[in-house]
């Protein structure tokens, strides 16, 4: 391209990208910013942000067996198999209740099969107890417990006989459910901002340059990820702005799909919002007027 077609080009570009982009630059980070009710604010028209996530923890990979009232015969045990928490919290199925309509179990770390206090999994827990007749109807889900675990330690919980007799109880089982996401966990290992200054619906890019593998999401008026990318090289969504012409953006490690804060990455990242300038009527005729003007220039060296 010629020199001077060339520079009349990057200078109507420059016009344009002056007339219609807000600043970007980093901005301050207020921790805890890792629910979408506590999102971290930034300025309007700040639209990128650096900060880092670590690994999270307190979340136990634990290991649920049945056992008789003195705790020193085990029936029945199992691992993951909870359809809570994060895929490493236990669940067992059709429990026998005790002719007293009790049951006894503990808990312990994964990998402590002989429920000697044999691991290293720390963290909190809660335990969900569903009740059924002898024909497996549902009747009961007791008071949720809310236990923890450490390491060396085993974590003894049981179902106490009914003070008031409960014929439901006779010949019927419990379900026994772990969740183990109880709270944000002990890592600061998720991120959400609020994008602010851009026009009502507008539309966006946002990109996450980060030294981990990471997963960045979109999220609507109502929490939900609308959008999420996690190409662990440069996760980016095009979006747009709501009515406010705000965007809430949240940043997690890859494979954290729910966006709950469990992964375990850690490192650094940036996170930038570019808008969609869309050139204002002045910016277009200046456009338009160096395409004629280029033009007029060529016809001009062919004329020669």
């Amino acid at each position: 391209m010629p020199f001077a077609r060339r520079s009349m080009l990057f200078a109507l570009l420059g016009l344009i990208w002056c007339c219609g982009v807000a600043r970007i630059e980093a901005a301050p980070i207020f921790e805890p910013n890792n629910t979408k009710a506590t999102a971290t604010i930034l300025d309007p028209g700040t639209f990128a942000v650096t900060d880092s996530l670590s690994a999270n923890s307190g979340r136990p990979d634990t290991l649920l067996g049945h056992m008789n009232a003195a705790f020193n015969t085990l029936y029945a045990t199992n691992d993951n198999g909870s359809p809570l928490g994060n895929g490493f919290a236990s669940q067992l199925v059709d429990v026998p209740l005790d002719h007293n309509g009790a049951a006894y179990f503990a808990v312990t770390g994964a990998g402590d099969t002989s429920f000697i206090g044999a691991h290293a999994q720390s963290g909190q827990f809660y335990v969900q107890f569903d009740l059924y007749d002898s024909s497996q109807n549902f009747f009961k889900t007791l008071p949720l417990e809310y236990e923890s675990v450490d390491p060396g330690m085993i974590d003894f919980i049981w179902i106490d006989p009914p003070s008031v007799f409960e014929p439901e109880r006779v010949g019927g089982t419990v379900t026994v459910t772990i969740q183990n996401i109880v709270g944000p966990g002990s890592g600061d290992s998720l991120d959400f901002f609020w994008f602010s200054g851009l026009e009502p619906n507008q539309q966006f890019t946002a990109m996450l340059s980060a030294d981990f593998d990471a997963q960045l999401g979109l999220f609507g008026g109502f929490g939900n990820a609308l959008l999420d990318s996690s190409d662990a090289a440069t996760p980016t969504i095009t979006g747009f702005a709501d009515g406010l012409g705000r965007a809430l953006l949240g940043v997690t490690g890859k494979g954290d799909t729910s966006f709950g804060g469990v992964h375990a990455e850690e490192g650094d990242y940036t996170l930038s919002l570019v808008p969609f300038v869309v050139p204002e009527p002045a910016s277009i005729s200046l456009l338009a007027l160096g395409a004629v003007l280029i033009g007029l220039s060529q016809r001009q060296r062919r004329k020669r």
